[in-house]
């Protein structure tokens, strides 16, 4: 039985603790629990587990921890009352941290955290998202993305708060996580919290790690073709080069471009690209890397640094994404792109359209940055309900050489 002491009032407090007396500490009534319920809570339900239960809050109720309310007739136990002014002697009768404790433990974390040091920009920033976080978390109230039931994930963060915005290396995630946490891994599981900490204390300056210079991937441009970059050492010809190969974005932005091509085509699909570049058709070839994601701020600074005479097109999946990607594109570098090859094939049944797929076909539908082919392409794509063969790899490769004129 003494394994067993004490195991409905665990269940008492457990209870309690969610309830919105135990989180603030403004308690406007007692807790009152049903008293089989509260057996059962406890899994004490029966047997010598009930004895040792029923035993435990008579014991309770003597030393006027709680009151167990009876039927006055039969004076058998109906309920269990907790008055919230004896939470401490609750929990610490039990070895446990009460509710207030943890309040202003975690409160204290803020208040610690204040004397941080911090760039000097910062500075009145950090000091005010301290002071207004510690005075939610002594009330109680809810100071997203930390958590109270998890102190040591909070102190972390504040800790990495100021020196993420004293952080000045352009670097890759991994790197920049040895550095900060010592673990490689370690940013990328607090990013999300991390990322809406440093939005509230910047008001949305910065609000993501690559806003400080921190990539989850490097940030450049894969090329291919007639190209030359003329850079301050010299000058880059890239047409020399029978492979694809990779700038980065620092390079693209202190280089002056030059080529005789009068095509650029960007290529959603690395893989594409490495096939076109076979056949050294004299147009430029793009890609910011990534399979299938939306390009990334390298290959928008280079097709914005194009020569005006140079045109451009872009050869995606033809999936709602797909067109998602060309949307994106023109939109952000603001250049005419016509689409290459983005044509939707129904011949094969390709995977269902599902209700996002559909929002988004109607917003891309409405789009003025889509030409009535794209649109066409898309209606066909929505009234065959699915999304047909529209993986780049698995289609005809795009006329690099003769680009068409379906847009």
């Amino acid at each position: 039985m003494a394994a067993e002491k004490n195991r409905v009032l665990h269940a008492l407090a457990d209870e309690y603790a969610g309830r919105q007396a135990a989180r603030t500490g403004q308690a406007s009534q007692d807790v009152l629990l049903d008293y089989e319920k509260l057996l059962r809570l406890a899994g004490c339900e029966r047997g010598e587990e009930r004895v040792c239960a029923e035993h435990d809050l008579g014991e309770a109720h003597k030393q006027a921890l709680l009151e167990i309310e009876r039927h006055p007739r039969t004076q058998l136990p109906l309920s269990v009352r907790f008055h919230p002014a004896n939470e401490i002697r609750l929990f610490e009768k039990l070895g446990l941290v009460p509710p207030a404790k943890k309040r202003g433990i975690f409160a204290g974390l803020f208040l610690e955290a204040a004397t941080f040091p911090v760039p000097e920009r910062w500075q009145s920033h950090w000091t005010q998202f301290c002071s207004s976080s510690g005075a939610r978390a002594a009330a109680g109230q809810s100071v997203a993305p930390f958590s109270r039931e998890k102190p040591a994930d909070a102190r972390e963060i504040l800790a990495l708060l100021p020196r993420l915005l004293a952080w000045q290396n352009e670097s890759l995630r991994r790197f920049a996580s040895c550095r900060l946490c010592g673990n490689s891994k370690r940013l990328e599981k607090l990013q999300s919290s991390l990322e809406n900490g440093l939005a509230e204390i910047t008001a949305g300056e910065i609000s993501t790690l690559e806003d400080l210079g921190i990539l989850e991937n490097e940030r450049a441009v894969i090329l291919h073709g007639p190209l030359q970059f003329h850079l301050p050492e010299g000058i880059l010809d890239v047409g020399l080069l029978s492979a694809p190969c990779r700038i980065d974005r620092r390079d693209l932005r202190r280089s002056a471009i030059g080529s005789q091509a009068t095509r650029c085509i960007t290529i959603e699909n690395l893989s594409v690209l490495y096939e076109l570049a076979k056949s050294r058709t004299g147009a430029i070839l793009a890609s910011s890397g990534s399979e299938g994601g939306f390009a990334h701020s390298a290959i928008i600074d280079f097709l914005r640094s194009l020569p005006g005479h140079i045109t451009c097109w872009h050869a995606g999946d033809t999936d709602p994404k797909g067109f998602e990607i060309l949307l994106n594109l023109r939109e952000r570098t603001g250049r005419v792109i016509h689409s290459l090859g983005m044509t939707f094939d129904g011949s094969i049944s390709g995977p269902p359209l599902e209700a996002a797929h559909r929002k988004t076909l109607l917003r891309l539908m409405a789009s003025p940055h889509l030409t009535d082919f794209e649109k066409l392409q898309l209606l066909a794509m929505q009234n065959a309900g699915h999304q047909g063969a529209f993986e780049q790899e698995s289609r005809p490769l795009p006329d690099a050489a003769n680009c068409g004129a379906e847009s």
